[in-house]
């Protein structure tokens, strides 16, 4: 039976990871099309709190980082 360590398991999920690739081809070509016909249509309000969210977030993992 074989025995694997947490190592091994970060190892796999590491190299999973690495095998993703960095732009997701299908969407950059489906928003290219809708820019190109003049159909893309940005929700302001899901941009808007998706920016708020990453700034809180960003701001309680920097303020963590400090505690330690």
């Amino acid at each position: 039976m074989d025995r694997y360590t947490k190592e091994d398991y970060a190892i796999q999920i590491r190299s999973l990871i690495d095998s993703l690739p960095d732009v997701r081809e299908d969407k950059v070509k489906n928003l290219r099309l809708q820019i190109q016909k003049n159909l893309y249509r940005p929700d302001s309000d899901k941009i808007a709190d998706r920016m708020i969210e990453e700034s809180l977030q960003e701001i309680l993992w920097t303020g963590r980082n400090r505690n330690c």
